[in-house]
């Protein structure tokens, strides 16, 4: 049986919308098996810089600005990181 991830209305058919199969489900799936969970603990990071950081917005104009407020981020998200490694281990 075919995946069905996604909803799709189509007029004169009933009262609602209605799931269609995504092709390639197989072929996603076995690219995506490796990196799963490395992407999942760098997007819980990036998470974490927007909820708590301010990385909703950019706080300046420009690329050059925008990458300062990044790595000013990584370098805070990282201390506190370390802080509790630290903690944590004595």
């Amino acid at each position: 049986m075919p995946r069905l991830i996604w909803w799709e209305w189509e007029p004169g058919l009933g009262s609602g919308p209605i799931k269609r199969p995504v092709r390639g489900w197989a072929r996603l799936e076995a690219w995506n098996q490796p990196i799963h969970r490395i992407r999942g603990r760098i997007e819980k990071i990036f998470g974490t810089w927007k909820r708590c950081y301010g990385l909703r917005r950019m706080r300046w104009r420009g690329l050059a600005k925008a990458g300062v407020q990044i790595r000013l981020t990584a370098i805070a998200y990282n201390m506190k990181r370390s802080l509790n490694i630290i903690a944590m281990a004595g």
